[in-house]
């Protein structure tokens, strides 16, 4: 579906809607909130899926992805990009002159932005993955007071 003869560059991204009551996510296992995802990878993620979801998408009145559920739910946006390897892209073939960072290979990146435009979803976290100093880099949208709790919660770890 990409032009064969022009490079292209992108992430590409797309919603799977995972509906578990909050005493599921508070009370089970950690493991039980990622068997839930994982399903919902497997069933939501279909090219069949993707193209209703994507047609409902452009169907609705506000532009706006469809969300799932009743009033009384809350929603959390959550997106792990560590396996994507984005520290690892290489763009040595861009380098004119080497950086002084003797820790990576040049053309290696040293900071990615993560940037929501148009559509902000609140209460959004990414893992953006892990950096050459072994740090993991996070990025978050959330509503006003959350921060100061995820970072109680990180001090914890």
């Amino acid at each position: 579906m990409l032009p064969s003869k022009d490079p292209y560059l992108s992430n590409a991204i797309g919603f799977l809607n995972v509906l578990l009551p909050g005493h599921e996510i508070l009370d089970m296992p950690l493991g039980h909130v990622a068997l839930a995802i994982r399903h919902a990878i497997q069933e939501l993620g279909t090219r069949a899926q993707v193209e209703a979801f994507a047609a409902m998408w452009r169907e609705s009145s506000g532009k706006l992805p469809p969300f799932f559920g009743n009033h009384g739910m809350h929603m959390i946006t959550f997106s792990d990009w560590t396996k994507a390897g984005l520290v690892g892209t290489d763009f040595s073939a861009a380098v004119v002159t080497p950086g002084r960072d003797h820790k990576r290979k040049p053309g290696r990146p040293s900071y990615i932005q993560n940037n929501q435009f148009g559509l902000i979803l609140p209460n959004g976290l990414s893992i953006i993955g892990k950096d050459f100093d072994g740090n993991y880099w996070l990025s978050g949208y959330m509503n006003r007071g959350k921060w100061g709790k995820i970072e109680e919660q990180l001090v914890k770890l």
